[in-house]
């Protein structure tokens, strides 16, 4: 499986906006419940890192993102991080997303 920027956003496109938190990673174990980005990748708890949740934070890294901030897409999700205009978690995670893809990833 290749996680790059195409996979995320097609994952991430799909689920509603009334499933992304902010501030934790999910309300469930159940993957249709409401989680944080990381959270809809399968990580449930900060020290067993799934592969996709790992995927996307090193994407996020990889764009040079607040200086490769381990909790980069942390920061995007809770909007520790300006992203002027995106309202909704999704909404930042897929603006950064999309500058990922026009870098190649």
């Amino acid at each position: 499986m290749v996680y790059n920027a195409q996979y995320f956003i097609d994952k991430f496109s799909v689920i509603p906006d009334n499933r992304w938190i902010t501030g934790y990673l999910g309300d469930s174990d159940e993957p249709d419940g409401e989680h944080c980005a990381l959270g809809h990748c399968g990580l449930r708890d900060s020290r067993d890192w799934t592969k996709e949740a790992t995927s996307l934070n090193n994407l996020f890294r990889e764009l040079g993102f607040l200086n490769k901030n381990p909790r980069a897409v942390v920061n995007v999700n809770d909007q520790s991080y300006d992203c002027p205009g995106e309202s909704t978690p999704k909404e930042r995670i897929l603006i950064k997303l999309l500058e990922a893809q026009e870098y190649g990833l």
